[in-house]
């Protein structure tokens, strides 16, 4: 393998935002560490600065604004996105794990009944947390957001920079994001899916047969019988000839049942990266008469089969020829039971999959109130000792603009917020902020905080 060469970039800077609630400005101290990774130590640094930017336009912290108390749309979308993701993550690798288990034909404690269980709980459960998260507004209790903001400009992290102005606020900022009810309905529906063999077998009131898989069988169904028995092949290949007699019709009458089992081939070589001897296990496949006249009782079968088998013996192999023989007891349910229990097994797997697919829904929904939020400035911290002084500029001026203001501002022109005009000529003369009712709107345009 080659080397991979790290490269790590530490961020520190001011994020200055515009309240959308109250149009004033605030910013705080924002630091990360950021890594990127590559086959060069000059890509890795590529990667790293990349990392970087991206971190420094789209990531930001839960700071409220010191003066309405609001949490800007962008850092209430941040959280909940994240809250979504992991949530819709974790529920989709339960679910899968659960689905996997449940499907192998071998894994007889786990059936499909407990399985369906499994997957509706953790359905809802997961549900439920994605409604909290989705429905919940930060901004609901702003004295408790001030009270927070305090702290942080009592401790440094945080300053006001602009006061309020009507004219750039838009009000009660958006925390819902869009599509919310359908996604969570949807994924309701899929939780239901998900319960449907833990549903349908309650309902029905079948019969367990334990030690099969599944554990509903039928007249007319197929039903895996286990070996107890144990063998060491190569690679796990066996090859079985069973034959399945009833030895107790359970007051049915006469009952003919047929059996098949693996049929595997390995001629005189085996080749592969690994060629050692495995343990197996022995099955074998037995297919029941379509009979009404076996609902509801309980027959015995008796599974014997020929084996044959290659185990390794120092670098070669030797074939191996064998008996077993195991006995079943099946209280069968109704005709086709089986088959329709089996079923119910995928019908979960699908609730499972539109579950996932609701939580990254909400997700995505959350992301979506990214759009309503201004823009967010990137501001250097200066270190001490480098600092500018701002006052040799401030002696020719009457008034000091606003923080986001421009701050290459002209000799003789006090400059508007940068949120407002960046070009205006030199002779015009210095103008009180604009409002809304102005007649010439396209001199008011600010930097768009989202697309209509």
């Amino acid at each position: 393998m080659g080397t991979t060469y790290k490269a790590t970039i530490q961020i520190k800077c001011w994020k200055q935002h515009e309240c959308v609630g109250c149009g004033g400005v605030y910013r705080y101290k924002f630091a990360r560490s950021v890594t990127g990774e590559a086959g060069n130590e000059t890509a890795a640094e590529k990667a790293a600065e990349k990392a970087a930017m991206t971190t420094m336009e789209k990531d930001v912290d839960q700071r409220p604004c010191p003066r309405c108390g609001c949490l800007q749309p962008d850092m209430i979308a941040q959280k909940k996105s994240n809250a979504h993701f992991w949530v819709a993550l974790i529920l989709l690798l339960v679910s899968a794990l659960v689905i996997v288990l449940a499907l192998i034909p071998n894994i007889t404690w786990l059936t499909y009944s407990t399985a369906g269980l499994i997957l509706g709980v953790a359905s809802l459960a997961g549900l439920a947390l994605h409604a909290a998260t989705a429905l919940a507004n930060p901004n609901k209790n702003k004295d408790a957001n001030r009270d927070r903001a305090d702290t942080m400009i009592e401790r440094g992290e945080l300053e006001k920079v602009a006061d309020e102005d009507e004219d750039l606020a838009d009000g009660e900022p958006k925390a819902v994001g869009g599509a919310v009810i359908p996604l969570l309905a949807a994924g309701v529906i899929g939780a239901l899916l998900a319960l449907t063999p833990f549903l349908l077998k309650t309902v029905s009131g079948w019969p367990t047969v334990a030690g099969t898989k599944p554990e509903v069988v039928g007249p007319g169904d197929t039903v895996t019988v286990w070996f107890p028995d144990k063998i060491q092949a190569v690679k796990g290949y066996w090859s079985g000839t069973p034959t399945a007699t009833v030895v107790n019709d359970g007051g049915a009458g006469p009952v003919s049942v047929s059996a098949t089992a693996k049929t595997a081939s390995w001629g005189n070589t085996i080749t592969g990266k690994s060629v050692s001897n495995s343990t197996p296990s022995l099955w074998a496949d037995v297919k029941l008469p379509n009979d009404p006249k076996l609902v509801g009782k309980t027959i015995e079968i008796k599974v014997d089969m020929a084996i044959n088998y290659p185990t390794a013996i120092g670098r070669g192999f030797d074939n191996v020829n064998g008996n077993v023989s195991t006995t079943q007891k099946l209280t069968l349910a109704g005709g086709g039971a089986g088959g329709t229990y089996y079923l119910s097994m995928w019908l979960a797997a699908l609730g499972a999959v539109v579950v996932a697919i609701s939580g990254f829904g909400l997700m995505a929904s959350a992301n979506g109130l990214r759009k309503f939020a201004a823009p967010a400035d990137i501001i250097t911290i200066e270190r001490k000792g480098r600092k500018r002084d701002r006052d040799e500029d401030a002696e020719d001026e009457e008034d000091r603009p606003r923080g986001k203001r421009r701050r290459d501002d002209d000799e003789d022109e006090d400059r508007p917020r940068g949120k407002r005009r960046r070009d205006e000529d030199e002779d015009e003369d210095d103008s009180p902020r604009r409002r809304r009712d102005d007649e010439d709107d396209d001199d008011r345009r600010r930097r768009r905080r989202y697309d209509d």
